[in-house]
């Protein structure tokens, strides 16, 4: 299994990234959406049950931070038993809480 990497000084890109990382290795499927063709809504990151399966979308056009809220809501909702049971950087879990 692969081990997160978590380092003091970490940019938002970076932990964004890593709780990708954790999203996908805790089951959950994280989709890139990209800009839409002229007179169609933009889409917007969130998160989506399709059956069985819980789908994070994230849109290029919104704010990285607004991304790393979208998969702390995410992991918080729907991988929390994971989260319980394997190592999880403190600053992703202090996110997923929402200390941070």
């Amino acid at each position: 299994m692969p081990r997160l990497k978590y380092a003091a000084g970490v940019t938002d890109v970076e932990l964004l990234r890593a709780m990708v990382d954790l999203a996908e290795l805790a089951g959950l499927s994280v989709r890139s959406v990209g800009k839409r063709g002229s007179g169609e809504l933009e889409p917007e990151s969130g998160v989506a049950r399709l059956r069985d399966d819980i789908i994070v979308m994230l849109a290029g056009r919104d704010p990285v931070e607004t991304q790393i809220g979208v998969v702390a809501s995410a992991l918080r909702d729907h991988a929390s038993a994971y989260m319980d049971e394997h190592f999880v950087p403190p600053l992703i879990r202090a996110r997923v809480s929402g200390e941070s």
